[in-house]
């Protein structure tokens, strides 16, 4: 591999195996509808936390279903789940830590979705 750009540059052999599909993997987060549609076609695995094992479930087949639909295998599109233990000594405390994460997602969300950056934000 031999590279020159405005980052680094290279002249070293590129050691790496050849990805079984001849390309880089592409791979998606987010459940959003709008993203999913793209998700079924042309990606090689999405990254997702659904919040209970129901909604998880139908996620997975509805994605499996659609990479059916257009022509690929369902296992040429993985769907890897993520978890967001929340722990407490009690169940007040858990909730408290669960409705903290909850806002501060919202938060993060909207600033990101708002362009608006730094504390306070």
């Amino acid at each position: 591999m031999e590279h020159e750009g405005r980052f680094f540059k290279s002249r070293a052999p590129l050691n790496a195996m050849r990805s079984p599909h001849g390309g880089p993997a592409i791979l998606q987060a987010g459940t959003s509808p709008k993203r999913r549609v793209s998700q079924r076609i042309t990606r090689d695995g999405i990254f997702v936390i659904e919040p209970n094992p129901a909604s998880a479930k139908a996620y997975y087949d509805d994605i499996k279903s659609a990479t059916v639909n257009a022509r690929r295998r369902p296992q040429t599109c993985k769907v890897l789940f993520g978890i967001q233990p929340i722990l407490g000594g009690t169940v007040d405390l858990r909730r408290v830590g669960e409705d903290t994460s909850v806002a501060l997602m919202a938060s993060c969300f909207s600033r990101r979705c708002s362009g608006r950056r730094g504390p306070g934000a």
